[in-house]
């Protein structure tokens, strides 16, 4: 697991990111209702600007590249991991603190 730290003078918040191994959406959809959970920022691979550099294949324009829920004062963070990256059980989990 990838812990980053982050710290602000002013305040110092706990934001959990969770990189899920291809069923983000679904993640996404169960935060939201379990936790009563505002969505507040939402975007596939799907959704990038076409680049000639970079073309999203098929199989990845489903994929959360970024999702960001609001429950009360906190957050949660979304993600999935990339097709053909190696993913453990475990070890998707980052706290960064802001």
């Amino acid at each position: 697991m990838l812990l980053l730290l982050y710290y602000d003078e002013v305040t110092l918040s706990l934001i959990p990111y969770i990189i899920t191994n291809g069923n983000g959406q679904e993640a996404v959809k169960f935060y939201q209702e379990a936790l009563d959970a505002q969505l507040a920022n939402f975007q596939t691979y799907g959704d990038l600007p076409d680049n000639p550099e970079f073309k999203v294949p098929e199989e990845m324009k489903s994929l959360v590249l970024h999702a960001q829920l609001r429950i009360e004062n906190s957050e949660l963070m979304i993600s999935d991991n990339l097709p053909n990256e190696p993913y453990e059980v475990g070890s998707h989990l980052n706290m960064p603190l802001f």
